[in-house]
């Protein structure tokens, strides 16, 4: 019996002992656990650490430390500004271009003065001569052929060679295609024209016949610009055009081209939109205003006829001719004849130091755009509105003259302009073939001011100053 007991008691102590190793157990993997969570909440636990925790020991993962510590890796910081977006790719822009006066000049051979020719080679002007066919036939029926010589602007090689790396280029003119296709041939040996448009293609307007309308190229023309010497041939689209001035065989030293046209298309090949890039590229339109003595006193003064033996008043030209140089300059009256003088302009002048008369012969209609005066003291720095003053090279302060302030006048019958000192004018323009005129100033008026604005200004005859 005592065996038996004995053997009782120790199967009970036993038993208590294996209950214990299971309860112990259990605690264990409950802190394992328990530690697992804690390092879940503070970083992400490496192998080595979750073996050691379950008592396993490798060479290759133990840690030198008796206690290894767990040490996140330290996280990146947060930017707050994104990183730069990649730069826009604009499409080529689509330069449209005129031929005659603006890239060349033509003549018939027949018709060129011999010196004219000659005079323009020797200053260095490229030249040849062509055949083209004419509308026009001859007597027995046959084609009639033109025999033309041709000048190309100075640089104009250049500047379509520099112009085609950045655009594609499109010519448009309003000649027949008989004369300008064989011209064109001649000036583009590289086939640097992806495109060429005649005559058929211009449109007709109420204001002007063969007008270039730029939407038969596309309809959205932000990336396009035409370049011509005649602004009418962009009146459908003047935020598009950038007019350049005529080109003649008078002019061997023209530098339009690569001196002024170029530096703005590589500018505006820059531009994403035209319209936006490129307001400075308009045309006004103005109605002309009668010239009177009330309407003009602004600028100066219209002289009218007065009967013979009235005494010099007020109604007579109050002239200053003094402020230049007396020993150098004299006055002079001349009549000066003049050709070609449409109702536009894109180029406003003024003398800085005397007054001048201008007044048609034989009284017949003409017109002059004008602005105040705005030479300025040595204290005034800035306007208003932001412009700042010029400096002339005859040493005066002047303010630019804004579109917004120029007027046109139409002056008709024996009437003439006196225009005040630094009174800005453009003109006289005329709707006639030639005029001639008469002008009082100084025999040297070499004190000149002379400013191109990227805003042609239209006289629109169509409409009174009144409506």
């Amino acid at each position: 019996m005592a065996e038996v007991a004995a053997a009782e008691v120790y199967a009970a102590a036993g038993r208590r002992t294996k209950t214990g190793q299971a309860w112990r157990t259990v605690l264990g993997w409950l802190g394992f656990l328990f530690q697992i969570l804690l390092q879940i909440l503070r970083g992400t636990p490496s192998w080595a650490q979750v073996l050691s925790f379950v008592g396993l020991r490798h060479p290759l993962l133990s840690s030198s430390s008796s206690s290894p510590a767990f040490k996140p890796l330290p996280a990146e910081a947060p930017t707050d500004t994104p990183p730069p977006p990649p730069p826009e790719v604009l499409d080529k822009l689509t330069i449209v271009l005129d031929l005659d006066e603006t890239l060349v000049c033509a003549y018939e051979t027949s018709s060129l003065p011999t010196i004219v020719r000659s005079q323009a080679i020797e200053a260095g002007l490229k030249c040849f001569e062509l055949d083209c066919i004419s509308m026009d036939k001859e007597v027995e029926g046959k084609q009639k052929v033109n025999h033309v010589t041709v000048f190309e602007r100075p640089g104009l090689q250049e500047f379509l060679c520099q112009i085609s790396e950045f655009a594609d280029l499109v010519l448009f003119t309003a000649g027949l295609e008989g004369y300008a296709r064989p011209l064109v041939d001649r000036i583009d040996v590289e086939n640097r024209f992806s495109l060429r448009l005649y005559r058929p293609a211009t449109v007709s307007t109420e204001y002007r016949e063969h007008v270039k309308d730029l939407t038969c190229l596309s309809k959205d023309l932000c990336r396009t610009v035409i370049v011509d010497n005649n602004p009418f041939s962009f009146l459908l689209q003047p935020l598009n055009g950038i007019p350049c001035v005529p080109f003649s065989a008078g002019q061997p030293y023209d530098e339009q081209l690569m001196g002024v046209v170029f530096p703005l298309l590589k500018h505006l090949s820059l531009q994403k939109d035209m319209d936006s890039s490129s307001k400075v590229l308009m045309m006004v339109k103005l109605k002309p205003i009668d010239a009177t003595p009330a309407s003009f006193a602004e600028f100066g003064q219209v002289v009218s006829a007065s009967p013979d033996g009235q005494e010099y008043g007020p109604h007579d030209a109050q002239l200053e001719l003094h402020r230049g140089t007396p020993r150098k300059e004299k006055s002079r009256l001349y009549i000066m004849h003049l050709e070609d003088r449409e109702l536009k302009f894109s180029k406003i002048t003024h003398h800085a130091n005397v007054t001048q008369c201008l007044g048609s012969v034989g009284g017949q209609e003409w017109y002059l755009g004008v602005a105040k005066a705005s030479i300025l003291d040595e204290s005034n720095a800035s306007k208003e509105d932001g412009r700042k003053p010029m400096r002339s090279s005859c040493g005066h302060n002047y303010m630019p003259p804004h579109p917004d302030d120029v007027c046109v006048f139409r002056v008709a019958g024996p009437k003439f302009l006196k225009l005040n000192v630094g009174t800005w004018h453009a003109g006289p323009l005329f709707k006639t073939r030639a005029m001639d005129f008469y002008n009082l100033e100084l025999s040297n008026t070499n004190c000149l001011e002379s400013l191109e604005h990227h805003v042609f200004i239209l006289i629109d005859e169509a409409l009174s100053a009144d409506e």
